[in-house]
């Protein structure tokens, strides 16, 4: 992986880990830090320019796959709710979990720069993908990962994996 890249990716990351706001952010959404589960985890997260939320988190521990998926409301109508819906969970194939194995490894996601500015809108909804593995990442020598998307387009191989998280959590 090209050394400017990777510096700079870990100088965002360690930004993003001591990082308040995003913190406070997880526990009110009931999201523990990836790095204290057992296993490869995934965490999806859709954030809304008005505060809505779509959380998804995706967990291989031993021969157990785990989708957890919640939404969180902080307002409705410009009424403050600072609502989160019940966490579902349910247990996936092997299947499922190499289908989005193999959509991550399509963009190259452990390579991937954490940012990429390519739609710039005011208001643009946030795409983020987290994983962290207990094996460290041959390429980056690193056990955890981020990458943060501005609205991407619908036609993305980014955005299509939301699609594919989407589909497998309402099965």
């Amino acid at each position: 992986m090209d050394s400017d890249i990777l510096q700079a990716n870990d100088s965002i990351i360690a930004k993003i880990k001591s990082d308040k706001e995003y913190s406070k952010f997880l526990t009110k959404i009931n999201e523990p830090n990836l790095e204290n589960l057992e296993g490869e985890t995934y965490r999806f997260l859709i954030i809304g320019p008005w505060g809505n939320s779509s959380i998804y988190r995706l967990n291989k521990n031993a021969d157990k796959i785990t989708l957890s998926s919640n939404k969180y409301w902080q307002e409705i109508n410009d009424i403050q709710i600072d609502s989160l819906e019940k966490i579902e969970k349910i247990n996936l194939k092997i299947k499922d979990w190499n289908k989005i194995k193999n959509l991550l490894n399509e963009i190259n996601y452990w390579k991937s720069p954490v940012r990429i500015n390519d739609n710039h809108y005011l208001d643009g909804t946030g795409f983020i993908i987290e994983g962290y593995s207990n094996l460290k990442n041959e390429c980056t020598n690193r056990n955890y990962h981020a990458t943060s998307r501005i609205s991407p387009k619908d036609t993305t191989k980014y955005r299509g994996i939301f699609k594919k998280i989407d589909q497998l959590a309402k099965e």
